[in-house]
C-alpha cells in the first residue's frame, strides 16, 4: 500500500534533493535538537546521535538563524557547516516536499 516517490542510484537521489543540508554542532546534540524542533519542523531536523542535519531551502539563512537560536538558549557555542546528504536526508526532503505542496507525506 506504499507509493514510489521517485527512484534512482544512490547518487541520483542526493543529487535530486533541492536546498542544502547542513550539520548544526552544539554541546548537547538532543537538548538542540529539541530548541530546533520549535523552528523546524520534523521533516528537516533528523538527530544522528551527537550531530543534527537540518535540510533547508533557503540556505544559509535558517542554517544561521539555527545556530543564533542555540546560542540565545545557552546551547551554545553552536556551529553549522553544510554538508552533502545522506540517504535519509534525501527521504526526509522527500516527504517534506510533499508536504510544502499539500500533499500527503
Amino acid at each position: 500500500r506504499g507509493s514510489v516517490f521517485t527512484i534512482g542510484t544512490p547518487a541520483e537521489l542526493k543529487a535530486s534533493l533541492p536546498g542544502q543540508v547542513y550539520q548544526i554542532q552544539s554541546d548537547d546534540p538532543a537538548g538542540s535538537y529539541r530548541a530546533l524542533r520549535e523552528l523546524w519542523s520534523s521533516t528537516q531536523l533528523v538527530l544522528y546521535g551527537d550531530r543534527i542535519h537540518l535540510w533547508s531551502l533557503k540556505g544559509d539563512e535558517d542554517a544561521e538563524a539555527s545556530v543564533a537560536l542555540l546560542d540565545r538558549r545557552g546551547l551554545g557555542p553552536a556551529s553549522h557547516v553544510q554538508v552533502d546528504p545522506s540517504l535519509e536526508d534525501v527521504f526526509v526532503g522527500i516527504l517534506g516536499s510533499r508536504e510544502e505542496e499539500g500533499g500527503m507525506a
